[in-house]
């Protein structure tokens, strides 16, 4: 019996099914919203990509969380916590008055999400409670349109949607032969892709390649690049960067949709994150790849030991 075999099997015991029930409904309680469910929330999320209102869908990362804790509780930032913010989320640098700057700007623009993806990480509940209580929310999972039905991405259909992700080659490969990719085939319409690959500063490269002296130099500089494009919604995934580009897309009046890593699922390129996961074992097909070569940056084992790769 082999790794995934095992999992089945305890995925399917009276036991973990009721941890599971249990834990969630234990983690819900922490949270004044109501929390949709995966049918509620895409037909959500397809209401706000038909208006024509300005929208932020977005997360949290558990890194910037610890952060926003710090700095909320008038902690001192741990040494783990400094570590962490720079090589997995790419902040930089980490002394404290950046790190101070840098939550008081992330507790600003969260304050702009209309809908939230929930994964009850320690201090989410006090954010979501405190500085964006009219926010709706959903488990984080749930923001994921290949989980549904109805999925909500096939209201992308004739946009213009501008994906802001590292792996531009890889997507624009996968979406050349998007009718591939899922079984049902509303997950990935079509629509005109435009791509922008975000400054990159994880996993040590802040230090070593780049030309901007903080991460709110490179912040800026891609807010200004963006603000030139012309596209009707975004899909991010960015580090630590991509609530902030969200809020920022929403505040130049279109709408922005912070998946984070899982952007890359939604074009069929899968890293060691996923390929043995459970969820994704009636998802990933022969047509799906993982992120071309020389998209893999030397330091990519820093990062989730290749999570993404």
């Amino acid at each position: 019996m082999n790794r995934e075999q095992v999992l089945e099997l305890i995925r399917e015991t009276s036991l973990f099914k009721w941890f599971k029930k249990t834990y969630f409904q234990t983690n819900i309680k922490d949270y004044n919203q109501n929390i949709l469910d995966n049918l509620e929330v895409n037909k959500y999320i397809k209401e706000l990509l038909l208006n024509d209102k300005p929208t932020m869908i977005s997360r949290i990362g558990s890194t910037e969380l610890r952060i926003l804790e710090n700095y909320y509780s008038h902690k001192t930032y741990s040494e783990h916590n400094k570590h962490t913010i720079e090589i997995s989320s790419g902040v930089f640098p980490t002394d404290d008055q950046t790190l101070d700057k840098f939550a008081k700007l992330n507790f600003d623009r969260i304050s702009n999400i209309d809908l939230l993806g929930i994964w009850f990480n320690p201090f989410e509940d006090v954010v979501a409670n405190e500085f964006c209580s009219s926010s709706k929310l959903t488990i984080l999972r749930n923001l994921e349109p290949y989980f549904s039905d109805n999925p909500w991405s096939y209201y992308l259909k004739d946009k213009k949607v501008l994906v802001i992700h590292p792996f531009i080659s890889s997507i624009a490969l996968q979406y050349s032969k998007r009718e591939k990719l899922f079984k049902n085939q509303n997950v990935l319409p079509k629509f005109e892709l435009i791509q922008y690959k975000p400054i990159q500063s994880f996993a040590g490269m802040a230090t070593d390649e780049l030309e901007y002296k903080s991460w709110f130099d490179a912040l800026n500089k891609m807010e200004k690049d963006i603000e030139k494009i012309d596209f009707d919604v975004a899909i991010i995934a960015a580090g630590a960067y991509g609530l902030p580009l969200a809020s920022f897309i929403k505040d130049i009046g279109k709408k922005a949709i912070h998946l984070g890593g899982a952007t890359q699922m939604l074009f069929g390129v899968y890293g060691k994150r996923w390929e043995n996961h459970l969820d994704f074992k009636d998802i990933i097909n022969e047509n799906w790849i993982k992120p071309l070569n020389d998209e893999k940056p030397k330091t990519a084992n820093l990062l989730g030991k290749s999570s993404y790769w």
